[in-house]
């Protein structure tokens, strides 16, 4: 599928003991087609940036710092684009 991120580029762990908790890593200038987040969760972002297009067109940049609440689990979802020149990492905690 044409702009899929593939496994070289997406690298995903749990945490141990941290009951569902995820360390996401995307190369910069991997795409990640339309998708949806799996459950509600926040994003904290550790390092480098992202650009998330959002159902509505809307596209918002996350930078180190940020913590976004993830909720978008039905409809269309959203893209995220690891932007800038470092690898976009992030923290996903879910939330009930």
């Amino acid at each position: 599928m044409p702009g899929a991120a593939s496994r070289a580029d997406r690298n995903a762990m749990a945490l141990a003991g941290a009951s569902g908790a995820r360390l996401l890593r995307l190369k910069t200038g991997t795409v990640e087609t339309w998708h949806k987040v799996p459950r509600r969760q926040f994003l904290f972002i550790i390092k480098g940036k992202s650009e998330v297009t959002a159902a509505d067109g809307e596209k918002r940049e996350f930078v180190p710092g940020d913590i976004v609440l993830m909720d978008d689990t039905t409809g269309q979802g959203h893209i995220t684009k690891a932007v800038g020149n470092e690898d976009h990492v992030a923290l996903f905690i879910p939330v009930d």
